[in-house]
């Protein structure tokens, strides 16, 4: 009796894989279309075998982080709470300025901003 293999054959429209960009290329071209590399015994990945310039820089901003056993630092775009409470603070204090509000309040809002950002980030 035969028995039916459950793994759908390999699709032929997939692309092949790449060869890397110069014999010491530290990234390889992973299966699932990404540039890859192992660090400490964990597998990374750093983007699409399309960009392996972006791939490789985005590999050498991580790599001290990776290679310390540390998660990268993900880049944030928008804005943080830190810009945010300093944006508020610097509202508060033209108001403070103009006479519209208390210092007293403005210490107040000050004091809150502190307890959800450390107080070296914060506007003084």
């Amino acid at each position: 009796m035969s028995k039916k293999d459950s793994t759908p054959a390999p699709s032929d429209d997939k692309p092949p894989k790449p060869n890397k960009s110069y014999p010491d290329f530290p990234l390889f071209p992973h299966a699932a279309g990404v540039l890859a590399k192992k660090i400490r015994g964990k597998m990374h990945y750093f983007g699409s075998w399309d960009d392996p310039d972006g791939a490789f820089k985005k590999c050498l901003a991580e790599r001290d982080a990776l290679h310390s056993g540390r998660k990268p630092w993900e880049s944030v775009e928008g804005d943080t709470v830190k810009t945010l409470c300093n944006d508020f603070l610097n509202a508060k204090q033209a108001l403070v300025d103009s006479g519209e509000l208390t210092r007293r309040s403005w210490q107040n809002y000050k004091e809150t901003s502190e307890m959800v950002v450390p107080a070296q980030s914060c506007a003084h």
